[in-house]
């Protein structure tokens, strides 16, 4: 990559981003989106690589440089059936970096310049570096490493600077909040109802209802809640599995705000399954002598709403496994 361009296209569009080697800023937020994420997620995105003979963007050798509290770099090269042998000194190099200092922020910034030096010798296409807008102005200010190869960063506001941050702690702490947290927040793509959105509310109904239903017969030492135990592991498994399969499965881009969707499937359909075991154990079941039973309504919303997260956590044990 020595005195040649990182020029990348959208072959859909014919937009064309061009970098230099040394630190650069990624104004798009179109293509920062892309290459934020590990290759493998980029399949179906028309992201080429110009300057590389038009290679798709998932068409890479990557490596992913974790620094703790810090940040992660994604390097990327082009790709050889003999990556990992080739590159295995390179890992060998960055492994040697860690140490128990982990808790040292200034020690952690200082590995993104041990990084840079590493990557110089090797000659990555380009690497984007994620992490905190304090760690994008530390590098900004740097002047000891230069990048061989193009290094991308998302654009930071320019006005951020550790005079008025100081500043502002020394003058009574005041709180002061970004309203673009807000925007991020809500920022959803659609579409807003799936076949899978459907499935994540149905099986979420059919816990909370299995949940306030078994609760309901222990309260009148009513040994058939064991039968609702049982349908809340089962329906429990099938939400986990229909999110693995809708999430992770073939490994899909996500779009901005799903989580948000499928938890909000997943309120409504624990919100009506209470309400429906209510409604059957009171009326259908004859069981008025039962009281309103809140411990349950809560539990069955916490149940509920952890097999994402719980999910997601044993997908990245398994692939960090692997």
């Amino acid at each position: 990559m020595e005195n040649q361009s990182l020029i990348l296209s959208f072959s859909d569009t014919n937009e064309s981003f061009e970098f230099q080697n040394g630190f650069s800023f990624i104004k798009s937020e179109k293509l920062f989106n892309v290459l934020r994420n590990e290759n493998f997620k980029n399949e179906d995105y028309p992201l080429v690589i110009k300057s590389l003979n038009d290679n798709k963007i998932n068409e890479v050798f990557q490596i992913k440089i974790n620094i703790k509290h810090v940040g992660y770099f994604l390097v990327n090269f082009a790709y050889e059936e003999n990556g990992k042998e080739k590159y295995s000194p390179l890992i060998d190099r960055i492994k040697q970096l860690k140490d128990d200092d982990i808790d040292n922020k200034e020690e952690q910034l200082l590995k993104i310049e041990k990084v840079i030096l590493i990557l110089n010798e090797f000659e990555p296409i380009y690497s984007i570096f994620i992490g905190r807008d304090d760690t994008f102005s530390y590098l900004k200010e740097c002047n000891k490493v230069k990048p061989s190869f193009p290094l991308l960063f998302p654009q930071i506001d320019e006005d951020i600077s550790a005079e008025v941050v100081e500043r502002k702690i020394k003058e009574k702490k005041k709180i002061s909040f970004d309203f673009r947290k807000i925007k991020d927040l809500f920022d959803i793509e659609k579409p807003f109802f799936k076949i899978d959105y459907l499935f994540d509310l149905l099986f979420s109904l059919f816990i909370a209802f299995s949940f306030y239903t078994a609760v309901a017969f222990f309260y009148k030492d009513d040994l058939k809640g064991l039968i609702f135990v049982a349908q809340i592991l089962f329906y429990g498994f099938c939400l986990g599995y229909s999110l693995y399969l809708f999430k992770y499965k073939d490994k899909r881009e996500a779009h901005k705000g799903e989580d948000i969707i499928i938890s909000t499937y997943i309120l409504v359909g624990t919100a009506l399954g209470n309400f429906v075991s209510y409604i059957v154990t009171t009326y259908l079941l004859k069981m008025a002598d039962v009281p309103l039973l809140v411990l349950p309504l809560v539990f069955s919303f916490i149940l509920c709403l952890s097999i994402l997260p719980l999910m997601k956590l044993v997908y990245n044990l398994i692939k960090k496994k692997k």
